[in-house]
């Protein structure tokens, strides 16, 4: 009598073996989906081993496929974090940071911190923002002097001239320009007009910014430096003055305290000449003030401060507030070439 073949698993059912529970256990816990027949596995899932009671080999062939499988996802993961923290805490990638950065992008991120001088610009072309002021001062001074100088030239020579001439019409717009100065009276170096300089001292602060950012290991810090430069902005276009101390504003009140406190580089902001002069605080004076000569209280500077710069548009002040702090704010200003302050508080 022939004995009765043995009954077979069919694919259907899971296999429960210990080398199948290990191998459904390792899956779980790596996030790889498996499955112990091909039955159970979905349509087009790839089938990465059927292991059989006592499988070894295709326990290991397992083992080594998750273990790819996971190198190569954290591999792809710190490619994406590293990618990740040079662009959005950073100017984007150079040249072969990523690879140097996807080993550990928060501490390259920490690291730009440590560095308090991080954000410092100190190039021997650039000028403290008073020297720029002085020289811009004196260049408009030169300026007038060259005017009045060819005005008064011209009405002497007007007034030499036998009679017909004497009265004739003033020249055409422009024959200003072509009167010769006496040797005696004309400078010995013509002077840069002040359009050339605030012109020059601009583009060359913009270009020391611009390598500074493009060399900067401290990327983080640099859109710092951004953001808070777009907070307490003030605009060129305001003229001459605010033009030629845009770049000293940013590297004098700005870079120094983006790693530091806000108070300390709130008050280097609003007392700056570049923000006194955009906000007008330069011209506000108080009714009893000796140089008031009918100027009035300015709240520009008070009213960007509490509105935009601190507490915002909502935050509890009144407009009795916003005066009494610009009277306040009376004495800041700076000295110019006329010298023609006004007493704080009044």
């Amino acid at each position: 009598m022939m004995a009765a073949p043995k009954p077979t698993m069919p694919d259907s059912v899971p296999d429960t073996s210990p080398s199948a529970r290990m191998a459904n256990h390792i899956m779980l816990r790596s996030g790889f989906p498996w499955y112990g027949s091909r039955a159970l596995a979905p349509r087009g899932c790839p089938i990465v081993a059927v292991l059989r009671p006592g499988d070894a080999t295709g326990l290991r062939s397992l083992l080594r496929f998750v273990s790819e499988r996971l190198a190569k996802r954290s591999t792809i993961m710190s490619v994406r974090d590293a990618v990740t923290a040079l662009r959005r805490f950073g100017l984007g990638p150079r040249p072969g940071e990523v690879a140097s950065v996807a080993a550990d992008p928060r501490e390259f991120l920490l690291e730009g911190l440590k560095n308090r001088q991080a954000a410092v610009i100190d190039a021997p072309t650039l000028k403290p923002s008073d020297r720029l002021m002085e020289d811009l001062f004196i260049e408009q001074r030169e300026k007038r002097m060259m005017e009045l100088q060819k005005a008064e030239q011209l009405k002497a020579e007007q007034q030499k001239a036998p009679g017909p001439q004497a009265q004739a019409s003033p020249p055409p717009a422009g024959a200003d320009r072509m009167t010769k100065l006496p040797d005696a009276a004309a400078p010995a170096t013509p002077p840069v007009k002040p359009a050339d300089l605030v012109r020059d001292v601009f583009i060359e602060e913009a270009r020391q910014r611009f390598l500074h950012a493009a060399t900067t290991r401290a990327a983080f810090v640099e859109r710092l430096v951004m953001f808070w430069s777009s907070h307490f902005c003030i605009s060129a276009d305001k003229g001459g003055p605010v033009r030629v101390a845009a770049g000293a504003y940013e590297r004098e009140a700005i870079r120094p305290h983006v790693l530091g406190r806000f108070r300390d580089m709130l008050i280097a902001v609003e007392m700056h000449p570049a923000m006194i002069i955009y906000l007008d605080n330069q011209v506000s004076m108080g009714p009893n003030s000796r140089g008031a000569k009918g100027k009035g209280l300015n709240e520009n500077l008070a009213r960007e401060i509490l509105e935009l710069h601190t507490l915002g548009a909502d935050g509890g002040y009144t407009q009795e507030d916003v005066t009494n702090f610009a009277r306040i704010l009376t004495g800041w200003t700076f000295d110019s070439l006329e010298n023609t302050l006004a007493e704080p508080g009044k």
